[in-house]
């Protein structure tokens, strides 16, 4: 199933275009780094939406909204990533070490988290797909098919 288009409800795309004129005013164009302004304005986005965004979403916004600035992927990847570590809560370090201080209940950990994720998918999607139904398997000897399925090209056939 294909992700819906992106799109801004107007209460959305008010917020952002009144913020970034004071965007603007606050972070005036600096050639030599752009970071300052792209994490205002990512900022700025996600409490106007409340999320965040691939950087090529970023992209599309600031060409609407800031068509002179055009700070690199990687500032905007990099200004998301500080941004929203910034912004999600962080467990106590006691907390998290503790399940996996025993090794032997580690692969219970992941299967338990597998099949959470896997039901939580299916909550989301309303059925599951055969592209999400997935199991997680450990072989000893990898198989592999080299046998091409469907009818062989008349170049790949013995004569």
């Amino acid at each position: 199933m294909p992700r819906p288009p992106f799109s801004l409800t107007d209460d959305q795309a008010r917020a952002i275009s009144s913020g970034v004129a004071q965007l603007e005013l606050d972070y005036p164009i600096d050639p030599q780094n752009h970071r300052p302004f792209v994490r205002a304005f990512i900022r700025l986005a996600h409490s106007a939406t409340g999320r965040f965004y691939s950087p090529s979403v970023y992209r599309r916004l600031l060409g609407a909204y800031a068509e002179h600035r055009r700070p690199s992927t990687s500032t905007l990847a990099a200004e998301k990533a500080a941004l929203a570590a910034e912004t999600t809560p962080v467990e106590s370090v006691s907390e998290t070490a503790a399940p996996l201080a025993m090794s032997s209940t580690l692969p219970t950990l992941i299967a338990d988290a597998i099949a959470e994720a896997m039901a939580q998918n299916r909550r989301v999607d309303g059925a599951a797909t055969a592209q999400a139904a997935f199991t997680l398997t450990v072989s000893a000897k990898p198989r592999w098919n080299c046998v091409p399925s469907g009818p062989t090209p008349r170049s790949y056939r013995r004569h």
